[in-house]
């Protein structure tokens, strides 16, 4: 995932960055999935761990949608903000 923002990449590399953003969408997924598939077990299956999990869920969710849409709608600027929110914004 880090390989998205390096600029050289992104710029020389589109198709490479495009395919590298998809292969990132289904990864994550399908990461989430297997996370509510396993919340009731994780940690003791707490009602706390179950929530940590489902917002963790729900935030990469939304943020990669956000991104999705962004991109389609050739909205460059907002796509690399939404891209870099779970970074920043811990």
């Amino acid at each position: 995932m880090g390989w998205q923002f390096i600029p050289v990449i992104r710029r020389k590399f589109v198709i490479f960055h495009r395919i590298n953003g998809y292969i990132i969408l289904i990864l994550t997924f399908t990461g989430n999935v297997g996370a509510l598939m396993i919340a009731r077990k994780a940690f003791g299956g707490s009602l706390e761990t179950q929530a940590g999990i489902g917002t963790l869920v729900i935030l990469t969710t939304i943020s990669i949608v956000m991104a999705y849409v962004n991109i389609k709608r050739l909205q460059i600027d907002q796509h690399r903000a939404v891209c870099l929110l779970p970074y920043f914004h811990i």
